[in-house]
């Protein structure tokens, strides 16, 4: 059997879920596993996936979406769209209320994945359209196109770890 190792952050939340819930982590693991594969299954005319080159002329044109970046904490602080708002997938519909109604919603993240279900997930609970990047910030950066670091936050990656 192949152990599966997670990064950091998203095996801190997978843990602090298993403590809470008193589950096992492999019992947490597999449930979010479920979850993810069930939300990434939604699917909505409404939503749409904007190539990172096209995105880049749409705001180039004048374009002001509101941009969401559904990344953890730290993920968005190594990379990021400026300007953007950090809302966590995970903290969503707890912090919903800071996002404003418009028709201009882009989600983000680092590959695309947690962005699609964020755009799914509110599309199908305000009936308004949403948008995501398609390939995330990492096939952004991939192209040439700018993006920022936060070189002050702190990793909980040390050196040793890379």
């Amino acid at each position: 059997m192949n152990e599966i190792r997670l990064g950091p952050p998203l095996g801190d939340q997978i843990m602090a879920m298993a403590e809470r819930y008193r589950q096992s982590p492999e019992d947490q693991l597999n449930l979010a596993v479920k979850a993810f594969l069930t939300l990434s299954r939604l699917g909505s005319p409404a939503v749409t996936g904007l190539l990172p080159g096209d995105f880049r002329h749409m705001l180039r044109s004048g374009w002001q979406p509101t941009i969401i970046d559904v990344d953890d904490r730290e993920e968005y602080h190594r990379m990021r769209l400026i300007p953007s708002a950090n809302i966590p997938l995970l903290e969503l519909w707890a912090r919903e209320d800071e996002i404003p109604q418009s028709d201009n919603l882009v989600f983000v993240c680092q590959a695309g994945i947690r962005s699609r279900i964020a755009a799914g997930q509110w599309t199908a609970r305000h009936e308004t359209p949403a948008f995501f990047l398609e390939g995330g910030l990492v096939l952004w950066a991939r192209l040439g196109l700018p993006w920022e670091i936060d070189e002050s936050f702190p990793s909980s990656v040390s050196a040793e770890d890379s």
